[in-house]
């Protein structure tokens, strides 16, 4: 599997200058050692994002750091932790000049490329995804999933909370049955899986093809998922019995 770099955002949370001085100065990052997204926790689905504490000592290098808040994988966290403690920085200063120690938080945001950057991304990709952060993250809800965001974010009403909320959830539902096809059709492209489920105007992008072009993928669709309309139910998004044993042959 190809090595896929970690998207890093970074914030300076809590500086605190242990130190304190009226005029003190905060410490620069000079090198940031290369971050890369753990391939056996990208195989695995794991993403999110590790807060992590920092104490940069008077000569710039880090003295100690800790996970402040989990990105719900430790592989996650100590590929965090890893690069982080070979960064330098020039350290912080106090009013006369001198330097000093400083202990600040940085985060570290994991993503997994989308299903919608590769249009050719299997089903089993999306499966695997959802089904970690199922399992791992406590406050995961699909309705506010960032890759459904990515989807359809002009159709979500921006400045009507309850409409935006209503919005949400009806494409979430849509999602829990794309997901439950993938189980059955694990080989098949995922957005094809969400396309076949999202065919409502409404909820989908402007297309880009031409009527008679749409009209060929919908039937390339079809011949792969079946008629069956799906558009409308919802579907858990867990796997369930009967579609693990579907999914297994």
């Amino acid at each position: 599997m190809t090595r896929t770099p970690a998207l890093v955002v970074l914030f300076l949370i809590g500086l605190t200058v242990l130190t304190v001085h009226a005029e003190s100065t905060d410490p620069k990052v000079l090198e940031r050692a290369p971050l890369t997204f753990p391939e056996a926790a990208e195989a695995a689905g794991h993403q999110g994002t590790a807060k992590i504490r920092l104490l940069v000592l008077p000569d710039g290098t880090i003295g100690q750091a800790t996970v402040e808040r989990s990105s719900h994988s430790s592989l996650l966290d100590q590929a965090a932790l890893d690069s982080v403690r070979r960064w330098r920085y020039s350290p912080a200063l106090d009013d006369q000049g001198h330097p000093v120690a400083a202990s600040f938080a940085v985060d570290f945001d994991f993503k997994r490329p989308s299903r919608f950057d590769d249009p050719r991304k299997p089903c089993a990709d999306l499966v695997t995804e959802v089904d970690w952060l199922t399992a791992n993250v406590p406050d995961f809800n699909a309705a506010t999933w960032a890759p459904l965001r990515f989807e359809f974010p002009a159709r979500v009403p921006p400045f009507d909370k309850k409409a935006a909320d209503e919005t949400l959830t009806a494409l979430a539902e849509k999602l829990a049955s794309a997901v439950a096809l993938c189980r059955l059709h694990p080989q098949a492209r995922a957005r094809d899986a969400t396309t076949y489920v999202i065919e409502d105007q409404a909820y989908r992008r402007p297309s880009m093809l031409s009527a008679e072009h749409e009209a060929a993928e919908r039937k390339r669709r079809e011949a792969i998922f079946g008629t069956i309309p799906i558009s409308g139910t919802t579907v858990p998004m867990t796997a369930s019995p009967a579609s693990k044993a579907a999914s297994a042959q």
